[in-house]
């Protein structure tokens, strides 16, 4: 019995010798033998592809508003109270392009009676300094050129110290919703007072 453990023994300890001993083996960088995982590029694909999705309404050979890069503003805006339902019924953004510098708003409605209510809503507390905007009146609403389209089920607010090409964003309007047509249109360009253009 004796012998059986000392050769036991013996045998753990050649092991642990040969182990031990110093081999120069070359030690491979773990990154070159890490299998490449395509993850990283994918979700940076996606994320390129989601951005180019978002702007290619506005870019589209009908519209050609030239934006170039788009942010999402988080900032709560007044218009937003009236349309939070299930979805995002409202999208707004800054935006920037080659000549240009805006800030866009949609806002959509299930229905044209909540539309009208949001719309004198906000006609009644306008802008940041809260204005009573009345209804076809000339007055100036904005410090910047701003553009309001009133739609059938929906409203788009764009404002911006460059000039704003009305027609290009009735034709986005058409574009994304053929059947929401525009019925008036609330321009102002900076320093003058708003014209009213009722279309139906």
């Amino acid at each position: 019995m004796h012998v059986k453990g000392f050769l036991v023994l013996i045998l753990i300890l050649l092991v642990s010798l040969y182990s031990c001993q110093d081999k120069k083996e070359t030690v491979r960088d773990f990154d070159s033998i890490q299998p490449k995982s395509k993850k990283t590029q994918k979700i940076h694909e996606k994320t390129v592809d989601t951005l180019a999705e978002w702007l290619a309404p506005f870019n589209s050979d009908s519209v050609r508003l030239k934006i170039d890069s788009l942010s999402i503003d988080s900032n709560p805006h007044f218009l937003d109270r009236f349309t939070q339902t299930k979805g995002t019924r409202f999208r707004h953004y800054t935006m920037m392009g080659k000549d240009q510098n805006l800030w866009f708003g949609r806002w959509e409605f299930p229905d044209t009676t909540s539309k009208k209510n949001a719309l004198f809503n906000w006609l009644d507390h306008f802008g940041p300094e809260k204005l009573k905007i009345e209804w076809f009146g000339k007055e100036r609403i904005s410090k910047e050129n701003e553009l309001i389209l009133i739609n059938k089920l929906s409203i788009i607010s764009v404002h911006s110290l460059s000039e704003i090409n009305r027609e290009k964003w009735r034709a986005y309007q058409r574009y994304i919703a053929p059947k929401d047509s525009t019925l008036i249109i609330i321009y102002q360009p900076k320093g003058a007072k708003c014209k009213w253009t009722k279309l139906h």
